[in-house]
């Protein structure tokens, strides 16, 4: 009963409780792919920083904690996303693939395209494009970028996308129907529209590119490279030899 009342107050951490569970599940499905996928959670987890480019234009959720429009909600769903689009990328292709970036290489490109993927989206947002477009402009360019300096890893973001898409969407829908109130927090006004359910496209999209965006940056950072057979080697970036 206690849960419940707080989850009602707070129906972004019932959401946020739900995409950890499904990710839990998944995690013991491959539970191979641990090191992997933590390690993708991990680094993806910095950009719950960009959640203040979306409050209030967007959406304004009840949070436990609220810094620089920022709380522990953002930092869990993006966490989960990243270690769960791992999952869904990669498990298909998992003894076909190993990670070879030493820690050096894997910094310079998790800086360098993070950058980039911000600069594109600033002029969006302080010429004062929406939200949802201009989230969906800088990851579909970073994307766009990741693919072409990577071809080869348009099936790990397919994957990611599609996959991610069929946990999110469900969990949301959950969420909606056990607080109804959860759809409030949503600047309907500033929206593309909704979908079934009264689920906002937004949100989709945001899943679907976000998601498949993840995955291949995770891939391009940690030097995701194919192997003809045998077992998948993952590892965390070494350090270089000095």
């Amino acid at each position: 009963m206690l849960i419940n009342n707080i989850l009602s107050v707070y129906p972004y951490l019932g959401l946020c409780a739900g995409m950890a569970l499904v990710y839990a599940f998944v995690l013991l499905l491959f539970r191979k792919m641990w090191k992997i996928s933590l390690l993708s959670g991990l680094l993806a987890t910095p950009f719950a920083l960009t959640s203040w480019g979306c409050v209030p234009e967007y959406w304004n959720p009840h949070r436990l904690i609220n810094i620089m429009r920022t709380g522990i909600e953002d930092v869990i769903i993006s966490f989960v996303l990243g270690a769960l689009a791992a999952l869904m990328g990669f498990s298909l292709f998992r003894r076909r693939i190993v990670f070879r970036n030493s820690m050096g290489a894997a910094i310079i490109r998790y800086l360098s395209i993070s950058v980039v993927g911000v600069a594109i989206g600033m002029p969006f947002y302080f010429l004062g494009v929406r939200p949802s477009t201009t989230g969906f402009i800088s990851t579909s360019c970073a994307l766009v970028l990741l693919l072409y300096l990577r071809p080869d890893l348009w099936p790990c973001a397919l994957c990611a996308g599609m996959g991610y898409c069929m946990v999110y969407i469900p969990v949301l829908s959950a969420a909606y129907y056990f607080w109804p109130h959860f759809a409030l927090q949503w600047n309907h006004a500033n929206l593309w529209g909704e979908w079934f359910g009264h689920i906002p496209i937004d949100e989709f999209i945001w899943a679907l590119t976000t998601a498949a965006a993840s995955c291949s940056f995770m891939a391009y950072v940690l030097g995701l490279e194919w192997q003809e057979a045998g077992a998948i080697r993952v590892s965390a970036p070494q350090p270089d030899a000095t």
